[in-house]
């Protein structure tokens, strides 16, 4: 039977979150890359290095025009892609908002008919298993704050995980990326564990963490005002 593309892994409010498998055992064969992905696409997959990401990549752009083609009720060949100057992606024309992720098996879209989104999935296992290491990234990726919260937890890496996923949905959201530097977000839980951004302020920026669906992988999607898209 056909996977159903339409029908999310999640659903979180106003944005609905879909997760594929982009490695070997992943539902995108080669016959639907070859009929989905458009010419500039397979180029860009062809002039990668790497065979395996070059599989990942073709099976995560394919993963994402088979989703957004389910919502339309189109061809995923039949979807107009674009970017910003950032290069943040959306849809051309008519669609709704959007985020890819991609781990190193694990694919995360988010889609939102109402709102700006951005999305990051990160593995447990592409995390350094040296505790220096660790440690290193730690340093790079969290504020003071953040960094105990990291190294009081019961799972160090689980809690890391968290901090790392929103503090890089965030960065996608307005398609800043690396230009909105890692420690200039502040990612608070708060005493109920609610988790929000409390830095940058503006602007603003919801946060929802699902860490609790996937077995050793963490996903994080940030949203904002639909206006926010056009920062990017």
């Amino acid at each position: 039977m056909a996977q159903d593309w339409s029908v999310p892994f999640a659903r979180l409010g106003h944005a609905a979150l879909f997760i594929c498998r982009i490695g070997h055992a992943s539902p995108i064969t080669g016959d639907m890359i070859a009929r989905s992905l458009s010419a500039e696409e397979k180029r860009r997959v062809s002039d990668l290095r790497n065979p395996d990401d070059r599989s990942r990549v073709a099976r995560c752009r394919t993963f994402l025009r088979a989703v957004l083609a389910a919502q339309q009720g189109i061809r995923p060949h039949d979807i107009r892609l674009a970017a910003t100057a950032r290069g943040k992606p959306y849809v051309a024309g008519p669609g709704p908002f959007f985020s890819c992720s991609r781990a190193r098996d694990l694919a995360a879209i988010v889609l939102s008919e109402t709102r700006a989104v951005g999305v990051d999935i990160e593995e447990a296992a592409r995390l350094p298993q040296r505790a220096t290491e660790f440690a290193d990234l730690v340093a790079v990726a969290c504020r003071p704050a953040e960094a105990t919260a990291v190294a009081d937890a019961p799972d160090p890496r689980a809690t890391f995980l968290r901090f790392w996923t929103a503090k890089e949905a965030r960065m996608k959201l307005t398609g800043e990326g690396l230009t909105l530097p890692l420690l200039d977000i502040a990612v608070s839980f708060g005493t109920t564990g609610h988790a929000h951004y409390a830095l940058p302020q503006a602007p603003a920026a919801d946060l929802t963490l699902v860490d609790d669906l996937l077995p050793n992988a963490a996903v994080a999607v940030a949203s904002g005002p639909g206006e926010v898209h056009l920062l990017a």
